[in-house]
């Protein structure tokens, strides 16, 4: 299925549709992208069979197609916009969508815009999401809430001109789509359609294989759909431009001077010796993007940043989630040794040749970095196995090897 639409009756690609990838098929009205009516949705109100569908549109070769995506079992990622679902997939997931569009077959309308057409997994029913943000020109929304409350008003005192001019001076303000996840009882506009702002026809940018039909969803955007509201709050966070939300303030860790100062802390050294970036590795976190995964991570979504050369992490079973930004010798400290800071201390100071620098007691630990932990932790509480170091991860790099980790069991 090499063609790209432009050269081959409707009605043939709405057979082919029908016969090779079992697509449940719906007319729309020529210049429209939707359906009219009620029902067109449910058994009976589109088209599964080739024939039938073939026959339409021989009667109407100016309608356009749409896929209904319940029934097909079809589900796409549609980029409304492309630099910002680029930079939201790529910061938090480390996809790379333009690489994305090249391999999975993928349908272009508006040249500015396209969308990536998969198979739902079987046994896995999904619905739609979108991904929405605020306008640059307003971060807040209060100039659109403003001028749309203006409207309301000049509404309610039958100002039908007065509030004409404010929804137009509203809409260069409105929030806008980065993406949306379709699927469900929504439809799709399939090529050879005519767009109705180009007037020109949807064709396939890279088309789906005849013999092997549609790819399945990949993995990462099926853990994306299975825990939208959690990958949500991380998109609309990356928003550049988009009003922080006050944070509570991140706790202080406080610690006492070793070695009465004439000699370097085994702390402080530590921390100079060490990157916290390879420490997660060695201990089987995984890059994606600008963030990490928890390896034991329930949702699949990296939850873990650092900043400033600090680790703070949003997994609630990550031993690294304890309220504070973690420096490379607390990640250490929580990871190796399960919080024991005197355990700790003394295992840093064999290993920089600091044995005779620092001779640990009460008064010379630092706090527990969970600040809940009250005393040391017993060996009983600790399961230690050899680290494996994690692949490199960055842009485009998905897969992961297994890793062993010394994390605290519990």
């Amino acid at each position: 299925m090499s063609e790209s639409g432009k050269g081959t009756a409707i009605a043939t690609w709405a057979k082919r549709y029908i016969s090779t990838f079992d697509l449940a098929l719906v007319s729309i009205d020529p210049g429209e992208k939707a359906p009219k009516g009620l029902g067109w949705n449910k058994p009976g109100g589109y088209i599964t069979d080739a024939d039938t569908a073939e026959a339409f549109w021989q009667r109407n070769p100016n309608h356009n197609l749409g896929v209904v995506l319940g029934p097909s079992r079809v589900c796409s990622l549609d980029v409304d916009d492309v630099q910002w679902t680029r930079h939201v997939l790529y910061e938090l997931l480390g996809l790379d969508l333009d690489a994305m569009a090249v391999v999975f077959p993928t349908i272009v309308g508006n040249p500015l815009r396209f969308r990536v057409v998969f198979k739902v997994p079987e046994g896995i029913e999904l619905t739609r999401h979108s991904l929405s943000w605020p306008n640059e020109k307003d971060p807040d929304g209060s100039i659109f809430k403003g001028l749309m409350d203006k409207a309301k008003s000049a509404k309610e005192q039958g100002d039908l001109a007065a509030e004409a001019a404010a929804r137009t001076e509203a809409e260069p303000f409105k929030r806008f789509t980065v993406f949306e996840l379709r699927a469900g009882l929504v439809q799709d506009v399939f090529p050879p359609s005519i767009h109705p702002g180009t007037g020109k026809p949807y064709i396939w940018k890279t088309a789906p294989s005849a013999t092997d039909g549609l790819p399945t969803l990949t993995n990462e955007l099926l853990t994306i759909w299975q825990n939208w509201e959690f990958f949500k709050r991380d998109a609309e966070a990356a928003c550049p431009w988009a009003v922080a939300l006050p944070k509570p303030p991140v706790k202080a860790v406080k610690r006492a001077v070793l070695g009465g100062g004439k000699r370097p802390s085994v702390i402080d050294e530590f921390n100079r010796c060490h990157d916290v970036a390879e420490l997660l590795r060695t201990h089987g976190y995984i890059q994606r993007g600008n963030k990490w995964l928890y390896p034991q991570s329930s949702t699949g979504l990296p939850g873990v940043t650092i900043s400033e050369g600090k680790v703070y992490s949003h997994h609630g079973a990550d031993p690294l989630a304890n309220g504070h930004q973690n420096d490379a010798f607390e990640v250490f400290c929580l990871l190796e040794h399960c919080g024991d800071q005197s355990k700790a201390v003394k295992d840093a100071a064999r290993m920089l040749g600091m044995q005779h620098a620092v001779r640990p007691d009460a008064n010379d630990l630092p706090p527990t970095p969970s600040g809940e932990l009250n005393g040391p932790i017993s060996d009983d509480t600790c399961s230690s196995s050899e680290a494996a170091p994690a692949p490199d991860g960055g842009r485009g790099g998905h897969n992961a090897g297994s890793h062993t980790s010394s994390f605290c069991a519990g």
